[in-house]
């Protein structure tokens, strides 16, 4: 078994992973030409002589570092002169470092690097949202050495994830916390939203209020059935996927603390976790002291800079309801409030088992189903008092978005 595991750029974490079978590590500048799948603003500030650093870090104990290239878009700059030559000048220093593996979401970006390097080992992103065979032999086709499967399409189909392991021959991977509502709408649109908000000279770099992200945890706590109609895997089902010839899984997180980190790569690695399942898929609500090493102090000061400089059009009572909810809900650091919700681990023993014998979800309507509603009557515990306090503060801010009234 296989694991890619994301890095927040602290020595600390490569040196707790390595004892671990975790071959790969991925990451990226805070900004850049193309761009990517995380919000600048929540990424820490990493400058290419830090990416050097930790590259040979990785390099050292015998990690690979994979090298994330993968916005569903990049404003089309690729296709201008001023966008190649940036391109090219990026790709270079990342090779000059030894940095020969990248994830795409584009078939350009795919054929720019096989041309330049051939040598290059390049992984599609889930953003690429593969989730049935032809794309999967469509991106073979094209020269692809790794497909990361869109969890949102395939983790709960079972039938397609056979289909589509024995449709082409090279390495498949399925990525294990993400936390999405499983076959989600706003998808697309969300990739697109994280492209813009992290590449270098997008005028909402700095500053991208994650509309989807709002929308669809406000909904969670309004629905806790929706805490289970996700995309993750629980460690203890990694089993049900290896049984169809998956040996390769991706963990998420790249914002998160070394310690959070640690704690979920530990349990994936030990097919195991006794507590709240969120602890292992949300990426936000953590009681973690972020790090104090200059490296974190230096990317939390240049991300509140970023902030003020992007965000003087909002005006001081956006602010103040911004920051009130991010502390309540925990989205920058520990949450003022306990956790509104416990997804009991233990209680989903078993969950996954009738959902492997059937069709799948993706064609199916959750009111017509509603096994998941059942199951989380006995696994989901809401603490309603921390509930009505976030959603009252929430729920309004995703109305004035919707409204337009959040930029007045």
């Amino acid at each position: 078994m296989h694991f890619s595991a994301p890095t927040n750029f602290q020595p600390e974490l490569i040196r707790d992973i390595a004892r671990y079978s975790f071959s790969e590590v991925y990451g990226k500048l805070q900004s850049d030409v193309v761009g990517g799948g995380r919000l600048s603003q929540l990424l820490p500030t990493v400058s290419l002589s830090d990416l050097r650093r930790h590259v040979d870090l990785c390099r050292e104990h015998g990690i690979i570092f994979n090298y994330l290239l993968n916005a569903s878009a990049s404003d089309n700059l690729e296709y201008t002169r001023a966008g190649q030559g940036q391109l090219t000048r990026l790709v270079e220093q990342l090779w000059d470092m030894g940095i020969t593996h990248f994830t795409v979401a584009t078939p350009y970006l795919l054929k720019f690097l096989k041309a330049r390097h051939p040598q290059a080992y390049v992984k599609i992103s889930v953003f690429a949202q593969v989730g049935d065979v032809r794309k999967a032999r469509q991106w073979e086709n094209m020269r692809a050495d790794e497909i990361v499967l869109d969890s949102l399409l395939v983790n709960r189909e079972f039938k397609m994830l056979e289909k589509i392991r024995r449709a082409v021959k090279i390495k498949l991977q399925l990525l294990v916390n993400n936390n999405c509502d499983y076959g989600c709408s706003l998808s697309p649109y969300h990739m697109n939203v994280l492209a813009s908000g992290s590449r270098k000279g997008s005028k909402t770099v700095g500053l991208t209020p994650d509309y989807c992200y709002l929308h669809c945890t406000a909904q969670k706590l309004r629905e806790p059935a929706r805490f289970l109609i996700s995309d993750w895997i629980r460690p203890e089902d990694l089993v049900h996927y290896e049984k169809l010839g998956y040996d390769s899984f991706k963990l998420s997180g790249r914002n998160l603390p070394t310690e959070v980190l640690v704690r979920r790569l530990m349990a994936y690695h030990g097919r195991r976790f006794d507590g709240n399942l969120l602890d292992l898929v949300q990426d936000f609500g953590h009681a973690v002291k972020p790090s104090r090493s200059p490296q974190t102090l230096r990317s939390r000061i240049g991300s509140v800079l970023t902030w003020v400089r992007y965000s003087a059009p909002l005006s001081v009572s956006t602010w103040k309801r911004l920051l009130d909810l991010s502390r309540k809900r925990g989205f920058l650091s520990a949450p003022q409030l306990e956790a509104p919700v416990f997804v009991n681990n233990r209680a989903l023993d078993g969950f996954l088992q009738p959902i492997v014998g059937m069709e799948g979800c993706r064609n199916r309507l959750c009111e017509d189903c509603r096994y998941c509603h059942k199951v989380a009557q006995e696994a989901v515990f809401v603490r309603q008092p921390s509930r009505a306090l976030i959603l009252g503060a929430q729920e309004p801010l995703v109305k004035a978005m919707e409204s337009g009234d959040f930029w007045q």
